[in-house]
């Protein structure tokens, strides 16, 4: 078995589709979920509200994130990206 360095497991982040879906859905939380937040609200509730956007966010990212995926290996690999 060869030794992967991390150069490695940067390039299979950066071109995996759910890294980037998760990263959508954790955006997304952050930016809407506050929005809803009441002040009588407690510090478990906001967390499943936070917890919710991001599932929703990962859930509808797919198309975008393929996409940005795509484009990365594209700009990055050039003529050697795998068919």
């Amino acid at each position: 078995m060869t030794k992967k360095g991390p150069t490695y497991y940067v390039f299979y982040l950066i071109f995996a589709p759910d890294t980037w879906r998760l990263a959508i859905g954790v955006a997304a939380a952050l930016w809407l979920a506050p929005m809803l937040f009441t002040p009588e609200m407690s510090p478990a509730s906001r967390a499943v509200v936070y917890v919710m956007f991001t599932a929703i966010g990962w859930a509808g990212s797919g198309g975008v994130a393929r996409w940005i995926c795509r484009g990365l290996q594209k700009l990055i690999l050039g003529d050697r990206m795998p068919r």
